[in-house]
């Protein structure tokens, strides 16, 4: 449904980066992603570029495609990411 990222610095071919992924919404349909991509120094680590994602369940043919809920076995899956990025955010604001 939706993609966005925002780059805050430069990085170069063989730069070590880390890509965190955080649940940041769960919705009966829809599911969204915060990717943190992290630029791993010797000394510290710097966020370089920040990302979303949002997907949708769907179902049916491709002509007639409704939303439906997200299946309990990948809400189970994600669980653990909710509750990292309830974490992350108290953290920090």
């Amino acid at each position: 449904m939706r993609v966005d990222c925002e780059f805050f610095a430069e990085i170069t071919a063989f730069d070590e980066l880390s890509i965190r992924m955080r649940l940041e919404e769960l919705t009966q349909t829809q599911v969204q992603f915060t990717f943190d991509y992290v630029l791993l120094g010797e000394e510290a680590e710097t966020l370089v570029a920040r990302g979303r994602q949002r997907i949708a369940c769907m179902r049916g043919p491709n002509t007639a495609t409704v939303p439906t809920r997200v299946p309990e076995e990948l809400r189970e899956a994600l669980a653990p990411y909710r509750a990292e990025a309830t974490v992350l955010r108290g953290a920090v604001g």
